[in-house]
């Protein structure tokens, strides 16, 4: 399957600060900030794309990361409409072997 783009800005609550090209992710449906959810909601939050690159990112002062991101073809357009509404979160994917 292809791979698409997806661009977006995430405050420094919704995304590591550290993340450089070439970086694992994990796209991770959360609440709206202030949205205060239930419990059962963010015990078990829906997974966008369980492995995703990061293509660019840019620290912005007192803004965020401006994330440009690779993901399978398949969640391309349901991702775009998540980070539109302000509901996507960014968890880094594991790196190293076993511990």
């Amino acid at each position: 399957p292809g791979k698409r783009i997806v661009g977006m800005q995430l405050d420094a609550t919704r995304a590591p600060t550290d993340l450089m090209p070439g970086d694992g992710v994990i796209v991770v449906a959360v609440p709206p900030t202030g949205d205060p959810s239930k419990p059962s909601e963010l015990d078990s939050p829906d997974v966008l794309a369980g492995q995703a690159t990061v293509v660019s990112a840019e620290l912005i002062e007192g803004a965020g990361t401006r994330l440009t991101l690779l993901v399978p073809d398949a969640v391309g357009e349901r991702i775009t409409a998540y980070v539109a509404a302000g509901r996507v979160a960014l968890l880094q994917a594991p790196v190293g072997g076993d511990n």
